[in-house]
């Protein structure tokens, strides 16, 4: 039974530790996040997440990424590329895209799970507007340019004005299906399943499962 490591956030860093104090302390904080990995099996539905996150400041206050210099969106320097990268490697097979579509459609939204599935949305929307799949001027196109300049912040009520916004895009038969399965919540806090629901429908309309990224 063949097994891949999927590592959303694996990062190396190394080289000369910095004289100033503030970068050194940045450089530190992210060489201790340590990597979060989905493992799963061919043939096996589910995949087992083990996940390993920084200190509960950083969880408290999470980092800006997207819309931030450093993030870079859209750039071959930055962290988005070497995010993205790595996404595109982890999940360069359909078993393995449909593996992470499984997991949101069970209501997954723990930390690796969730920012996979919003870097995923953003790169099937870049193929998806390249190949003139949808119009850069369609609502969900909107919610992509939104994403990409930083307009959601990155916590529980960020997720849920995201997921908002992106259901409102989705055509009504993918909201209905969605509705069968959880009506939005009005609380951001209890909001997870729904969510996740949304971004799984999102990337089934994107075609993210057969055409990927």
């Amino acid at each position: 039974d063949e097994a891949f490591v999927f590592a959303a956030h694996a990062r190396k860093f190394g080289g000369r530790i910095s004289d100033d104090a503030g970068v050194r302390e940045r450089d530190l904080r992210r060489a201790n996040v340590a990597a979060s990995f989905v493992d799963c099996r061919r043939g096996n539905r589910g995949c087992r997440v083990v996940m390993s996150t920084g200190s509960a400041s950083d969880q408290q206050t999470p980092k800006k990424r997207w819309g931030s210099r450093e993030w870079n969106w859209g750039s071959v320097v930055g962290e988005a590329h070497e995010q993205a990268a790595l996404v595109r490697r982890a999940l360069a097979r359909p078993q393995e895209r449909i593996a992470l579509v499984e997991r949101l459609n069970i209501g997954d939204v723990s930390e690796t799970i969730w920012d996979t599935a919003v870097l995923a949305f953003a790169l099937a929307c870049q193929r998806a507007l390249r190949e003139r799949q949808i119009s850069k001027n369609s609502d969900i196109a909107r919610v992509y340019e939104g994403l990409t300049r930083g307009a959601y912040s990155e916590n529980m009520l960020g997720r849920f004005d995201m997921a908002r916004s992106l259901y409102a895009a989705l055509p009504s038969d993918h909201q209905r299906a969605i509705d069968g399965r959880t009506l939005m919540p009005s609380d951001a806090s209890v909001s997870g399943n729904w969510c996740a629901a949304v971004f799984a429908s999102a990337l089934s309309m994107l075609d993210f499962s057969q055409t990927g990224m």
